[in-house]
């Protein structure tokens, strides 16, 4: 069980080692697209990721994970080679697609293989315990790979694919040493299977019916999902533009990996000291705020808005997984529920990234920022003005006690016209 544990560790590393990642805007620009190119192969990257996100995730129910995660890292190691011989656009949007292919493969498999490794040896209550493990072996791979592409890509940027190749293709490797897990039993019936991720959408939005709360949560996300996203395509342009050269830029990048994963191993810690109610709005304001700064902004003060940036992104994940999870209170529904919100994320990719291309194209660098920060600040807005009363007696916490028991009253009302069969239950859907 050990050595299972290990080499899932290992895999973890090396299968988020993409050297090339922040520095990928530089050879398409290289090799002759423009941003508006860049933003149409972002869209097809997510919306890949949509249309294979469930199939994949119920293939690796019925065939293995540990055969999933071999095939999307295989996958992902062929794509990572064919970037360095590729040169028009056509070219790379296949490569884009089969990378993104790759990448749900492995989505969900390995957390699900750790788990089902625990629990053949009857140790599952240990998965939170590995799985903060595995995710800080994943951040050290991220921080690796960017300090290490860093110096590969002052000296070629080509050459970045190759090594991220080989990198990949030992994360392959270590899945043929793991030991299999089980299959679980099957879930549905052949022709429910056939059709199993029309069937599984249609159960979400049967459950998404009526819940404001998840709904809103879920736009929540998507929204600081677009400037995370965002980051890789215009501030790292910004950089160059200000004097960082490429091993510059990845050891800043390698930085900001470990200020993440700081920062995002004491979210829960930040959470319950400060309340999830300042969280919720310092996390985007922090990040437009930045995206601002970056027009104006150059030398040292620029690496420390990237450093700023990279740390609150660290919050991200775990914190919108948080609220996700806590208004989900049907379990058996809770990964589709999760697989829809990565669709409407990556959904949004796909529509606004074309449009930055064009305006950086058009405006430069500091429109497309701009126009993202327009846009952020814009859907923060009406995000603030329509939190659901469940969501919103966060708010609570910072009012006087006179003032507490009546929000927490209208908060109680709110989310019993949301849930009429449930109880009110603060305890179990807030830390």
């Amino acid at each position: 069980m050990s050595k299972t544990v290990r080499l899932y560790y290992l895999f973890r590393g090396l299968s988020s080692a993409f050297l090339f990642k922040v520095f990928l805007v530089f050879f398409y620009l290289e090799r002759g697209l423009d941003f508006a190119h860049i933003g149409i192969l972002h869209s097809i990257f997510s919306a890949t990721v949509i249309l294979f996100e469930i199939p994949t995730g119920l293939w690796a129910d019925k065939y293995g994970r540990r055969s999933m995660m071999g095939y999307g890292t295989l996958l992902m190691s062929m794509a990572a080679m064919g970037y360095y011989f590729a040169n028009d656009f056509v070219t790379f949007a296949l490569i884009e697609a089969v990378f993104a292919f790759g990448l749900t493969l492995t989505n969900g498999a390995d957390s699900a293989f750790l788990y089902d490794s625990l629990k053949e040896n009857k140790q599952e209550k240990l998965y939170i315990q590995l799985e903060g493990t595995a995710s800080f072996s994943k951040h050290t791979g991220i921080a690796i790979s960017a300090l290490l592409g860093g110096f590969i890509a002052h000296h070629s940027l080509s050459a970045l694919f190759p090594a991220t190749s080989l990198i990949i293709f030992m994360a392959f490797l270590t899945t043929r040493l793991m030991k299999k897990t089980v299959v679980p039993g099957k879930a549905f019936s052949p022709e429910e299977r056939r059709n199993s991720s029309v069937i599984n959408i249609q159960r979400g939005l049967k459950v998404l019916r009526n819940k404001k709360a998840i709904w809103w949560t879920i736009f929540y996300s998507a929204t600081l999902y677009i400037m995370i996203r965002s980051s890789d395509v215009l501030l790292q342009p910004v950089l160059k533009k200000n004097g960082f050269d490429y091993w510059k830029i990845g050891l800043l990048s390698s930085a900001g990996a470990v200020v993440a994963a700081i920062s995002a191993q004491y979210s829960s810690r930040l959470v319950k000291k400060a309340g999830s109610f300042f969280v919720m709005w310092f996390i985007p304001l922090i990040m437009i705020l930045s995206y601002l700064f970056f027009t104006f902004e150059s030398g040292v003060i620029l690496g420390i808005l990237v450093l700023a940036n990279l740390g609150i992104q660290g919050f991200y994940s775990p914190y919108t997984k948080f609220l996700l999870n806590s208004q989900i209170r049907q379990s058996h529904y809770r990964a589709t529920l999760l697989s829809l919100e990565s669709c409407v994320k990556r959904l949004l990719i796909a529509l606004v990234m074309p449009i930055v291309g064009v305006i950086v194209d058009a405006r430069g660098l500091n429109g497309g920022i701009i126009f993202l920060v327009i846009f952020a600040s814009a859907a923060v807005a009406i995000l603030f003005f329509t939190v659901p009363g469940i969501l919103d007696h966060f708010r609570n916490k910072l009012s006087k006690s006179g003032k507490k028991k009546k929000k927490a009253d209208d908060s109680v009302k709110n989310y019993m016209e949301i849930n009429k069969s449930k109880p009110y239950e603060p305890e179990k859907q807030i830390l």
